[in-house]
């Protein structure tokens, strides 16, 4: 489908939620990115959501929306507010991960794993995004274990705080890191991986072009519990495309919907 096209476009709601063709809903802004492919533009246009109580219409619009979905680095200008997030999202995070220690909410702590991230960054090992709703962090999504020799993917993490939930942020946030990854990045394939009680996650995947590949029985120890892992996996690449070895340009600059 292609964004550029006058047709509406009858897409899932916005929120994620089914929604009957009875009530309207108020109109919502976004800027519609098409297929994660390197050969495509970075975005396509503004557009205006009109949800009805059953799916969701998008027209072309000239509507400026206040509120974009960003995804930029962290600098330690970013501390203070990454600290906050990271304490305010505590327990709900730790229903998916295993228990970070006391020290690791600390002011010096965070402007530690800032400096480790632009590190990691410079280094082409790992690229780590604050996902930003105007000027509040809403989330984290990261590409890491970039390995260029032979393989030229990454692995994909993100997760979506608790209060911002089930708006569709987690899909817009892995649009645009998927775009960092196929163009600025030259990555050739990315990899997830979900435990599968994680419904929401999966469908995030399989929204942004996603497929399983292959399920690990009991491959993670969590709560005093052995849980299955199911692995998912995108291409950019055409068959038979020699793999990059490196990055195509400097990045780091702030990617937004």
């Amino acid at each position: 489908m292609h964004y550029g096209d006058r047709r509406s476009v009858q897409i899932g709601c916005f929120c994620g939620r089914p929604i009957p063709a009875a009530a309207h809903h108020r109109s919502m802004v976004i800027r519609a990115a098409v297929p994660h492919r390197k050969e495509s533009s970075t975005a396509v246009g503004l557009y205006t959501l009109h949800s009805q109580h059953c799916g969701c219409t998008i027209r072309k619009s000239r509507t400026i929306s206040a509120a974009m979905l960003k995804i930029s680095p962290p600098t330690l200008s970013d501390a203070d507010a990454l600290l906050a997030f990271e304490v305010e999202n505590r327990a709900y995070f730790e229903q998916w991960i295993n228990a970070r220690a006391n020290d690791y909410y600390s002011a010096s702590a965070v402007r530690k794993a800032i400096g480790a991230a632009t590190s990691d960054r410079d280094g082409d090992r790992a690229y780590q995004y604050l996902v930003w709703l105007d000027d509040t962090i809403v989330g984290r999504i990261n590409l890491v274990s970039i390995t260029r020799p032979y393989f030229n993917k990454a692995t994909l993490g993100y997760r979506i705080g608790e209060h911002f939930a089930g708006r569709g942020y987690a899909s817009q946030a892995v649009k645009l890191a998927m775009d960092i990854a196929a163009r600025e990045l030259n990555l050739s394939r990315v990899e997830a991986i979900v435990r599968p009680q994680n419904v929401g996650s999966m469908r995030v995947l399989e929204r942004n072009g996603f497929v399983a590949f292959g399920r690990a029985s009991r491959a993670m120890h969590l709560h005093g519990e052995w849980h299955d892992l199911v692995y998912f996996e995108c291409h950019f690449d055409e068959p038979g495309a020699a793999p990059a070895t490196g990055p195509g340009k400097a990045v780091g600059a702030p990617n937004s919907i």
